[in-house]
């Protein structure tokens, strides 16, 4: 693919502005909406992590299990050494306490890698847009002192 070509956005008419605007605000919009995804994802990652953490000791220790979204049952733990972790797309494994805190850990990092690389780029773009907003008030400005008065 070829590289995008640089505008001078103090060439382009209103009408022009608008739409690049337009486009960096859809642009700017996906990226946060993918970082407030990472955000929720970290979050559960955390939670998951903080959960198997506090297990030990829990051997015989009572737990509600959820069936479904608003069904629970009673149970007990039989076993505080082993969990069942989701690595995603409903694939389920057996780890021990050390190997899922550790998985988290993987996984929480590569969130905040991700999120890390999102950031520069809405910056980026919020700087474009800026600016590209800055040149509409400076063109309509202009316009308007460009008009005969009656």
């Amino acid at each position: 693919m070829a590289a995008p070509k640089m505008v001078d956005i103090r060439n382009l008419n209103p009408q022009q502005l608008s739409e690049v605007n337009q486009r960096l605000e859809t642009e700017l919009q996906v990226l946060q909406n993918c970082h407030q995804e990472l955000v929720g994802v970290k979050k559960k990652f955390i939670t998951s992590r903080e959960a198997v953490s506090e297990l030990e000791g829990s051997d015989g220790a009572q737990v509600m299990v959820p069936l479904t979204g608003s069904l629970y049952v009673r149970g007990r733990f039989s076993d505080d050494t082993k969990v069942v972790v989701d690595i995603g797309t409903n694939f389920y494994v057996e780890k021990t306490r050390p190997e899922a805190i550790e998985f988290f850990d993987r996984k929480i990092k590569y969130v905040d890698e991700n999120m890390e690389k999102i950031m520069p780029q809405m910056v980026q773009k919020n700087q474009s847009r800026n600016l590209v907003e800055s040149e509409i008030v400076q063109k309509m400005k202009a316009a308007k002192l460009a008009k005969p008065s009656k």
